[in-house]
């Protein structure tokens, strides 16, 4: 069944309404949420910061390597010349 042109536009009207509800009632409760999380991030010491790290360099994430790698598994790697590795150490 379709829809004249007003009952359209007071399908449109009635959205925006219930939409405007919503995020009238919900907006707040984000905010005072946000605010609460990050006065605690603020307030909360950061021994994260504090603790040592011993890192070295790992020998399998040599660039060299990883093309070769790479070409082993059916990739085409860039020229490493030109490549950029992005390392993450997880323990």
């Amino acid at each position: 069944m379709r829809k004249t042109a007003e009952e359209y536009q007071e399908y449109k009207a009635n959205l925006v309404r219930k939409t405007s509800s919503l995020v009238n009632r919900l907006l707040p409760k984000f905010f005072t949420s946000l605010n609460l999380i990050m006065n605690f991030m603020a307030t909360t010491p950061n021994t994260y910061d504090e603790l040592p790290y011993y890192c070295t360099a790992s020998p399998r994430a040599q660039p060299n390597r990883l093309a070769t790698v790479a070409t082993l598994f059916g990739m085409n790697p860039p020229p490493v010349p030109t490549s950029r590795v992005l390392l993450s150490h997880n323990g």
